[in-house]
């Protein structure tokens, strides 16, 4: 297993600006300076069913369920205010502390646990998933997904996103290409740097034509990289290796070729 990280070298002395509150869930925890009012108003027209915080091998992640499956991801912080104000920023546009209550789950609690007190079986399986991912025992995610409030184009490009095998990449060229849309580059990036939810849709491996290019989650490009070093990558196509997994792991189904136009005998022979 691997050795407990951290996303980065930021304070998280979580007991200076958490505090416990009545709930049927463990550890729950709600930042300062907002009402019930207001965080069950907030709670109910943002973020579904349910939001909430969990520990991994390389810090806080959050996540908002609905009823449909996981409507947004952030990954890993390096305190439970931390991801719990980027969650925030996420779904509300802002960090101010107190826009809404999250339930926190640290290692000591099982994804098992996490799913039946949060009454949210995705949640339980996002945790295992997500854990796993991180100790290097899982290259793939099998999660329902809320794309509800998503274009049809932003669907097409993030279904593509999730086709990208681990340790692997694709250009936003690539990219287009993919989907059917060869020359919409720049609106692909837009609807890439759109996504909700990173890493279970895989955004980072997504690169400029001639170098790493951006990444919208926090941390930028250097979470990039991490991620994809984390998965083996190199730069060069024939030194990325695809880490091997364990019975839990799913194989990552391989992305379609799409065959070159077909151009007509006059112009391949120069007539």
């Amino acid at each position: 297993m691997r050795k407990r990280q951290e996303w980065s070298s930021h304070d998280s002395r979580d007991s200076r600006v958490l505090r416990p509150v009545p709930s049927f869930l463990p550890r729950a925890v709600r930042l300062h300076g907002a009402s019930d009012e207001a965080v069950s108003e907030t709670r109910a027209k943002n973020m579904g069913n349910g939001v909430l915080l969990f520990e991994t091998p390389w810090g806080w992640c959050g996540a908002a369920i609905s009823d449909h499956g996981v409507s947004a991801f952030e990954l890993p912080q390096p305190s439970r205010r931390k991801a719990a104000n980027c969650l925030g920023r996420r779904l509300l546009g802002t960090e101010t502390p107190g826009a809404f209550r999250v339930d926190a789950f640290p290692f000591g609690i099982e994804p098992s646990e996490v799913a039946a007190r949060t009454r949210l079986p995705a949640a339980g399986r996002l945790a295992r998933q997500v854990r796993r991912y991180f100790e290097g025992r899982r290259t793939t995610f099998r999660l329902p997904l809320d794309w509800s409030d998503a274009t049809e184009f932003q669907r097409r490009v993030w279904s593509a996103l999730r086709e990208i095998p681990y340790g692997e990449t694709l250009t936003y060229g690539d990219l287009a290409r993919r989907i059917g849309w060869p020359g919409a580059a720049r609106a692909v990036g837009g609807a890439v740097g759109a996504n909700p939810i990173p890493l279970i849709v895989p955004c980072h491996r997504v690169v400029a034509g001639g170098g790493l290019g951006g990444y919208s989650a926090p941390g930028g490009a250097a979470v990039k990289r991490r991620l994809l070093d984390f998965e083996g990558w190199s730069a060069a196509p024939e030194q990325r290796p695809v880490r091997s997994g364990t019975s839990d792991t799913v194989a990552p189904a391989p992305i379609k070729t799409m065959a070159k136009p077909a151009f007509p005998a006059s112009r391949r022979t120069g007539r």
